[in-house]
């Protein structure tokens, strides 16, 4: 239950701002993503945000 609040929120966070996951990433740094969707990602599993953790 938690969990689907949690991503639920974080969605919104997202919609809310441009729509990138990697600008609200803690991940957003070449030594630590190497995901090639970087910079731009909508979607991605590795995704941590800035402040949630």
């Amino acid at each position: 239950m938690i969990k689907k609040v949690k991503n639920a929120f974080l969605k919104l966070l997202i919609k809310i701002d441009n729509g990138f996951l990697c600008d609200v990433c803690r991940l957003n740094h070449p030594s630590t993503c190497a995901h090639p969707e970087r910079p731009n990602s909508k979607k991605c599993n590795d995704f941590e945000h800035k402040s949630l953790r």
